[in-house]
């Protein structure tokens, strides 16, 4: 399986690095580890709102926030665009994703996640058509003009995920962005799952062969790589791995080693985020429809997750810069048009302005 960048009509230039990852055990965990996931002792009190700031949307998925004017950005894999929320509205930044319903994962096309590589390029992970690759698309918002959107064929930058000899439908669970490093997570057919890491440099771009973990053994098995994010302010990969036994969260160095795993307690993580003030992690299961946060607990893992917030659907999650935690869902009753983004307040206050016991 190849990954192969072909930056041939814009500027971005990378150079690849595979970041092969596996999860045997790791029966302790460094106190590093501890630092990460444990920021909250066992008070729970805290008084969430929340607000619903978009709704009407078509299926939402990933969403990122702008790291220079903190305006949302929406991958709306249902109407199979990239949109930005301006006042409760939507604004489109990408069209014309490929519509296909023959995937495996029985998804219908279009954009999946995606995540800001700096204030002009937004990357753009996707579901793969019939006997493709799957891909990253890179829009250049600097080209928009006159507000008419970036087309998908004309995207200026494309990682393809696969080869001639190895196509490889599936779908591209996760980008994330660092200044060093992109990280890639997405699975196909039969289990088979990829964490992939880009390593931005001067460098040209090379085609490189990316070893993907066997079902066969289960302890090789990545399970389904699902959210990401980048600890606060350690600068960890976590990343959740779905498998039947439940989510597991795991924590990486950026250039790839493990540094401990453990189970949260949860069936069914499809988002997860730090807060920027307090450094707090925080997950969205569906299974229990609801928001958890991670704190200390004298079980054998010495955290645990404790629920926040009831929320339907959710389908990502990002905080802004002032500690509002901004949510797409499917919306209670799932539909074509069911979805919404809504911003919780109160979770990530600041430390002065905390009551007792948050």
């Amino acid at each position: 399986m190849n990954v192969l960048l072909d930056y041939n009509q814009g500027t971005l230039i990378f150079s690849l690095t595979v970041v092969t990852m596996t999860l045997k055990t790791i029966s302790s965990f460094c106190l590093s580890i501890f630092a990460l996931v444990c920021l909250t002792s066992f008070g729970i009190s805290q008084e969430v709102t929340s607000d619903v700031i978009a709704e009407g949307l078509n299926r939402p998925g990933g969403i990122a926030i702008h790291p220079a004017d903190q305006t949302l950005f929406v991958a709306e894999y249902g109407a199979k665009r990239v949109v930005k929320i301006v006042d409760g509205k939507t604004a489109e930044i990408a069209v014309g994703f490929p519509e296909h319903s023959h995937n495996w994962m029985k998804a219908a096309g279009g954009p999946v996640s995606l995540d800001f590589l700096n204030p002009n390029w937004i990357l753009v992970g996707t579901t793969a058509e019939k006997e493709k690759p799957m891909q990253i698309r890179g829009f250049d918002l600097s080209k928009i003009v006159d507000d008419k959107p970036l087309e998908f064929d004309a995207a200026p930058a494309i990682l393809e995920i696969g080869s001639d000899e190895a196509k490889l439908e599936g779908q591209v669970n996760g980008v994330l962005a660092t200044e060093s490093s992109v990280f890639i997570a997405g699975e196909r057919a039969e289990q088979k799952s990829f964490i992939a890491r880009v390593a931005q440099s001067a460098a040209a771009p090379e085609t490189i062969e990316l070893m993907i973990p066997e079902n066969e053994d289960s302890e090789e098995w990545l399970g389904s790589p699902r959210a990401m994010a980048v600890s606060v302010p350690e600068g960890y990969l976590a990343l959740i791995q779905q498998s039947d036994s439940g989510s597991k969260l795991c924590f990486y160095s950026t250039e790839g080693e493990a540094n401990g795993d453990f189970e949260t307690g949860l069936k069914n993580v499809v988002a997860m985020a730090y807060g920027p003030n307090r450094g707090r992690l925080y997950l969205a299961d569906r299974e229990t429809q609801a928001i958890y946060k991670l704190i200390e607990s004298d079980n054998d893992a010495g955290c645990e997750s404790v629920k926040v917030h009831e929320l339907p659907n959710v389908t990502d999650m990002q905080f802004n810069a002032d500690g509002e935690l901004l949510v797409s869902t499917l919306g209670e009753t799932v539909g074509d048009d069911s979805g919404q983004i809504i911003k919780l307040i109160g979770l990530d206050v600041k430390k002065d302005e905390a009551k007792e016991g948050e």
